[in-house]
């Protein structure tokens, strides 16, 4: 079974990242996965992580860096996103750069995810979103 997949840089966009989620449901060997800037939308990013969220893998390294998402992404993106840092606490790397994270999405985020995550989550990276200077101090009042 496939423990590794790579598909950054990869235009599959939404139809790929639902046909990935559709081939994850069965794979419960999948350590890490990258699918930063490949041309999904909230449709795909959905898709990809209520698969993860919902079926049991060792998944600890995952890389969703540059979605296209809207200018300002639905609050059931997060809650999804929330899921599957919740439902898997061996998560030890979560990249989400350049995704259009707000101070709600972070709060959705450390609220769903990170809190009940049991602080597996060792590298966090937020980098290039919408993040106010308050944020920081949210997330760490919150993950502590």
């Amino acid at each position: 079974m496939l423990e590794e997949l790579n598909l950054s840089h990869n235009d599959i966009g939404d139809t790929g990242a639902t046909a990935v989620a559709q081939a994850l449901q069965s794979n419960t060997r999948l350590v890490r996965l990258d699918v930063s800037n490949t041309g999904m939308t909230e449709k795909g990013l959905i898709a990809l992580a209520a698969t993860l969220a919902e079926h049991n893998s060792p998944l600890s390294s995952l890389n969703i860096s540059s979605p296209l998402l809207q200018q300002r992404p639905q609050h059931d993106t997060w809650m999804h996103l929330a899921r599957v840092m919740a439902n898997h606490t061996w998560l030890q790397e979560f990249r989400m750069s350049k995704a259009g994270l707000t101070d709600g999405g972070l709060e959705i985020l450390v609220q769903q995810g990170l809190v009940h995550n049991k602080g597996s989550i060792t590298e966090l990276d937020l980098s290039a979103n919408r993040l106010s200077p308050m944020a920081g101090m949210f997330q760490s009042a919150r993950s502590t």
